[in-house]
């Protein structure tokens, strides 16, 4: 398919023309053409949009399903490019309308059907539109739970690797849009079950368990007896900002965890709270109004997360930018810059920063 321009009629009255979407504004439209290079899409009130190669190339698995005259929702990248159409980003929307099916069914408790992606050790990596998560092999019902003799590690990654491509019916335990975790379960304890095993533990209570599983969020250990398995954030394994839990533990690690929270059918822990805090005495050596030096270590959604020292991150949020394209032509991974502080809470260990801009 290839893109030409829309015919334009000059016109003395201009008030039937289609309006033009702001970029970053999300807009609901119709399928009119599925190519391979580009998709065309009909957008009541604003004209023709248009999904161009890059994002198809980039999110195969979410254009591959499109048909024509289905409804979808888009991000305009460009309301009016130099075709005359909205240029628009599939892959966001469908991310947002996702993460807002998957807290919706964390409260109701309605089950969600997830692909199943990859196999590890620990469990399996499944896919809810675009939204990745992760099934704790704890958590697969007894059809599906590997039951190897000695617990052959191999074997039991063997088994869990049958289940890849298969779709399941599950339940969200965790769904986190901010932080990027999806954690469901295929057997869903019931909240009776899970009590009665909570409450030999209570929040603050030290605890010696097994590393069972590593992702990209995170570390699962299991504990006691009856075992109960928890789950400690990858925000919670170390003072210093790491990429993979993986960096700091491997499966099978014998380690001592403090529970943080007992709620919603799950544990969480954190190592730690176990370690000295190095915010306890960050100021006056960090203070409000001080220009120091940081190196841009992670880019997202929310903004940009800079590291002032190996133990101390600030953020710089995404409206000091405006946009993510603006942030990310400001700021590049692994590279050093002037930041003002504009507000340091030890307590809640939190460090906003802003970019100076040096001419």
């Amino acid at each position: 398919m290839t893109i030409k321009t829309q015919s334009k009629v000059v016109d003395a009255d201009f008030s039937n023309q289609p309006a033009i979407p702001q970029p970053g504004q999300t807009v609901d439209g119709i399928i009119l053409e599925v190519g391979k290079k580009n998709i065309l899409v009909d957008l009541p009130g604003y004209g023709t949009g248009v999904i161009l190669g890059r994002e198809i190339k980039n999110n195969p698995s979410l254009v591959k399903a499109l048909k024509v005259g289905e409804k979808v929702s888009a991000v305009v990248l460009d309301g009016e490019n130099d075709h005359g159409y909205t240029e628009l980003c599939f892959s966001e929307a469908q991310q947002e309308k996702s993460w807002q099916t998957l807290h919706d069914a964390k409260k109701t408790g309605e089950e969600i059907i997830v692909r199943v992606m990859q196999a590890n050790r620990g469990g399996l990596m499944v896919n809810y539109g675009s939204v990745s998560g992760f099934l704790p092999v704890s958590q697969l019902n007894e059809d599906n739970y590997p039951k190897v003799e000695n617990g052959n590690k191999s074997m039991i990654q063997q088994m869990l690797s049958k289940l890849v491509g298969q779709d399941m019916k599950v339940k969200v335990l965790d769904a986190d849009s901010r932080e990027q975790k999806l954690i469901v379960s295929q057997k869903a304890k019931s909240q009776e079950e899970f009590k009665k095993l909570a409450s030999n533990y209570k929040v603050g209570q030290t605890v010696k368990g097994t590393i069972t599983g590593l992702t990209d969020f995170g570390a699962f250990i299991k504990f006691g007896e009856p075992a109960l398995e928890g789950l400690i954030y990858i925000s919670e394994i170390d003072w210093k900002m790491i990429n993979h839990p993986s960096e700091v533990l491997k499966t099978g690690d014998e380690i001592e965890a403090k529970i943080t929270d007992i709620k919603n059918g799950q544990i969480t822990l954190s190592l730690k709270a176990l370690q000295p805090d190095p915010w306890k005495n960050i100021e006056p050596e960090i203070k409000k109004g001080d220009v120091v030096d940081g190196e841009a270590i992670k880019l997202n959604p929310y903004g940009a997360f800079i590291k002032i020292n190996p133990f101390i991150h600030g953020l710089i949020h995404i409206s000091e930018f405006g946009t993510q394209q603006k942030m990310r032509e400001k700021l590049e991974i692994g590279k050093s810059y002037k930041f003002e502080i504009i507000l340091v809470d030890p307590k809640e260990h939190r460090l906003s920063l802003k970019l100076v801009d040096v001419q």
